[in-house]
């Protein structure tokens, strides 16, 4: 085979070695909701890759970037999902500079904030785990044992997995980031414990802050405490807020998810 002919992605070291930030954002009527909360994310993450930023890297230069995008892929009244990725073009072993790529894709993408299904039935899983700490928190550098979560969550008849990490506190699950509600407390995992440092996450939480009748709590949970929750729900970049109907014996109600996913539509809806 002529070197010359490989495909793109063998000379693609996000590709080949992981060393890649991976954004998921979601446009919506024509705004690309939390712009600010992302670019931040994304520049904290390529420090964290040890990546030198380049001077041009500004928030309106990428701005730019995804709305060329969107305006070939779209239209102001059609919602997208979107995915950017960046990483580094020097080989390994040299020092990158100013040797970064990115790519930016879109898909059409109905009914934000509504998965699917109206709940979602959850099961464990066990086969691997994640490791604690700020690596992890990165999306992409631990998406393998989330993939491997998805698929034994399929075969088995399950529309999600929960996920673990090395010292046994689940950590949320393969589709999403985890919160679960007892009395007037609603309980999430903390990022260092691997959980996705994720934007509608933590805009979830911000949410949940701002309601009285409610106290947040970042604090490691076990699956018992699962077991033992009112209500279980879910937050995805992607896919917003979704409802767990059950896990082993236990059952759930819905009605705080109800409630945070109408503010999250307020707020996709406010000027960033």
């Amino acid at each position: 085979m002529n070197t010359e002919d490989r495909s793109p992605l063998l000379n693609n070291r996000g590709f080949l070695y992981g060393d890649a930030v991976i954004e998921h954002f979601n446009i919506v009527g024509g705004q690309l909701p939390f712009w600010e909360a992302h670019y931040f994310r994304m520049m904290a993450s390529m420090r964290i890759l040890r990546m030198a930023i380049p001077m041009h890297f500004t928030m309106d230069f990428l701005y730019d970037r995804i709305m060329e995008v969107f305006r070939d892929e779209g239209s102001s009244s059609d919602p997208l999902q979107g995915k950017i990725a960046i990483w580094p073009t020097a080989e390994l072993g040299k020092k990158s500079e100013n040797d970064i790529a990115i790519e930016i894709a879109m898909q059409p993408k109905e009914n934000f904030t509504e998965w699917g299904k109206s709940s979602l039935n959850l099961t464990l899983f066990k086969d691997h785990r994640v490791s604690p700490g700020l690596l992890s928190s990165l999306r992409g550098q631990s998406e393998m044992i989330y993939k491997l979560g998805e698929l034994f969550a399929l075969e088995n008849g399950y529309d999600t997995a929960l996920i673990l990490n090395s010292n046994n506190s689940v950590i949320g699950t393969n589709r999403g980031a985890l919160f679960t509600v007892v009395g007037d407390t609603i309980y999430t995992p903390p990022i260092q414990e691997g959980v996705y440092n994720e934007v509608y996450r933590n805009e979830i939480i911000k949410i949940i802050k701002g309601l009285p009748e409610y106290t947040l709590v970042e604090k490691s949970l076990a699956v018992f405490d699962i077991t033992k929750a009112e209500e279980v729900f879910l937050v995805d970049n992607w896919e917003g807020v979704g409802s767990v109907s059950a896990f082993r014996k236990s059952t759930y109600n819905v009605k705080t998810a109800q409630m945070v996913r109408e503010k999250l539509k307020l707020a996709l809806q406010s000027p960033n």
